[in-house]
């Protein structure tokens, strides 16, 4: 199944246009807020818990994207079941345990929303958008910590960023290139050699993006 996260999607809506660095610095300080530690089902966890609900639904409604966007979320959703299934039994009397099953439903939430806010900033952010917000808070620093500038750290981060949405199209390209290669009768079928080529296909072209894009930058400084 295609998976599509974090990359750029072009619109009008209100989330697309508010500033770039505000939606950045929200987006941490929220990631932040949902995962801080709190007692079960205290006034605080209770708050935590309908933020971690509404403002994701809220970021979704102002962004005019669609519900799809639920469903390219399915990698999130099994590390949230796989985690939260490792969490409900103890090892090695494997015994079930009620809090951690718990604890483990409100992680996979918190998971799953922290994802689903990350991807819908990021398609309603452009990479450019992105590099100018960072380049400005650069430059802030820059004027009372004069070796930063020298870091460039906000190029680093800009293209930390910007290769996410690569390892998703990369890997969704290097499947649809190894299943137009196998014989018809197999295309459905889940083979170690096929995903072994697949593998080695997705690093290849994630290794040749990477130094591409370190050797623009070395021409560019």
């Amino acid at each position: 199944m295609a998976v599509n996260l974090f990359s750029y999607q072009r619109g009008n809506s209100l989330l697309h246009k508010c500033n770039a660095l505000a939606k950045i610095f929200f987006l941490t300080a929220f990631c932040i807020f949902i995962f801080v530690d709190a007692k079960w089902m205290s006034p605080f966890f209770i708050a935590r818990t309908a933020a971690c609900v509404f403002v994701p639904l809220l970021l979704l409604f102002l962004s005019g994207l669609s519900l799809r966007i639920f469903f390219n979320l399915w990698p999130v959703i099994l590390t949230g079941v796989f985690v939260t299934a490792f969490r409900s039994f103890d090892l090695p009397a494997f015994s079930f345990n009620r809090e951690g099953f718990y604890s483990g439903c409100i992680y996979a939430l918190n998971f799953f929303m922290a994802a689903l806010a990350s991807g819908i900033v990021f398609k309603t952010t452009s990479p450019l958008q992105i590099r100018e917000g960072l380049c400005r808070v650069e430059d802030a620093l820059a004027k009372i910590f004069p070796f930063v500038k020298k870091l460039n750290l906000a190029l680093a981060i800009s293209l930390t960023i910007n290769f996410l949405p690569s390892i998703f199209e990369y890997w969704n390209k290097t499947g649809l290139a190894c299943k137009a290669r196998l014989p018809s009768s197999k295309k459905n079928h889940f083979g170690i050699r096929i995903f072994t080529a697949h593998l080695s296909a997705f690093f290849s072209c994630l290794l040749y993006r990477a130094e591409t894009s370190r050797r623009a930058v070395l021409n560019r400084s």
